[in-house]
């Protein structure tokens, strides 16, 4: 099965959702080694060595030029890979990806811009309710 993830905290996040991320595909990895595991990433990051073993582990960057390639770009790029489950690792999937033949889950941490909306920029608080509803 080809498995891919929304890697830009796992690349970037040293903390949190870094390590969540970090620690949730190594577990995929080591326990279910059958599977090809796709990290999709907006640039490429440091990787911890524990990882460098693993033939199937693919680092992907995009082939979209547009600033909201994990929003909207990326689609294309996992169609082109057969991906066959998408798991947003931080609160959102693409748009549109329910549209495409592609499995998603999405990992939601937390609702506290829904519980304490008045510590939210209005903006971000559109945002985190457009990819929650999303």
């Amino acid at each position: 099965m080809k498995i891919a993830f929304d890697s830009k905290r796992f690349f970037f996040n040293n903390t949190g959702l870094g390590n969540y991320s970090r620690n949730f595909i190594y577990s995929l990895l080591q326990y279910f080694p059958e599977n090809q595991y796709f990290l999709y990433t907006p640039r490429k990051g440091n990787i911890e060595e524990r990882f460098t073993h693993f033939n199937n582990l693919h680092i992907k960057t995009p082939t979209s030029k547009t600033p909201f390639w994990r929003q909207f770009g990326i689609t294309k790029d996992l169609r082109k890979e057969k991906i066959e489950i998408y798991h947003g690792l931080s609160h959102e999937i693409p748009f549109g990806l329910h549209k495409q033949d592609i499995k998603s889950v999405v990992t939601v941490h937390d609702l506290i811009f829904e519980v304490f909306p008045k510590l939210f920029k209005p903006v971000d608080r559109f945002l985190y309710q457009k990819k929650y509803k999303n």
